[in-house]
């Protein structure tokens, strides 16, 4: 099947979420939350699994499709962030039930939860799209489909003339997400000694 840029369909959620988790396994806060490699690809398939369907109702969740998930991206548009907490936890609470204990200690998960709190206070208030998760498995990338993902998503806040927002805590990210206009407006870092994160902002053009 040839690979085309399609929104994800429900059924492909668990997919989606074993490649963002390759994607993200070796991400600064993915090696800081989650120290352990040998549970570290299971937790993030439920993080991810878990933030996909909570994006999906507000906004627009793109992947790069054919006989597999090779990327995805989770975009919510203008006024529909921030996204419901419990809906988020009411996703995650079952997987966590059937997931084998391990992995993760209480004060990382503390640490995360610190993180993703630090991170929502510095969310930017007026209206723009918000990248909210986007990642290609680790043997697709460098053929261009992180890009044409988020090209999809700069053409709607361009339609919109509205900016577009990110985080990121990878720094090699500045650079490619630099490449598409964007700045980054902020850097902190995650308590307890994390890694530093860094927001994004790239203005409509046009």
């Amino acid at each position: 099947m040839v690979a085309q840029i399609v929104p994800l369909s429900p059924h492909r959620i668990p997919e989606a979420s074993r490649s963002l988790a390759a994607a993200f396994f070796d991400d600064p806060t993915s090696r800081f939350i989650l120290p352990r490699e040998d549970a570290r690809d299971r937790w993030l398939r439920l993080l991810h699994q878990a933030t996909l369907r909570n994006v999906l109702p507000e906004g627009h969740v793109t992947a790069i499709s054919g006989d597999d998930v090779a990327g995805v991206i989770g975009a919510v548009p203008p006024e529909r962030y921030p996204m419901p907490t419990t809906r988020f936890l009411r996703h995650l609470l079952p997987l966590l039930l059937r997931l084998p204990s391990g992995g993760i200690s209480l004060g990382r998960a503390l640490r995360g939860l610190q993180a993703q709190w630090m991170i929502d206070r510095m969310h930017i208030k007026e209206p723009h799209w918000y990248v909210a998760v986007l990642g290609v498995r680790p043997d697709r990338q460098g053929e261009g489909l992180g890009s044409a993902l988020l090209d999809l998503t700069l053409s709607w806040a361009d339609r919109d003339r509205v900016p577009t927002y990110l985080e990121t805590s990878n720094e090699h990210n500045l650079t490619f997400y630099g490449r598409f206009g964007f700045d980054a407006v902020r850097e902190v870092s995650i308590p307890g000694g994390g890694p530093p994160v860094w927001t994004m902002i790239r203005q409509p053009v046009g």
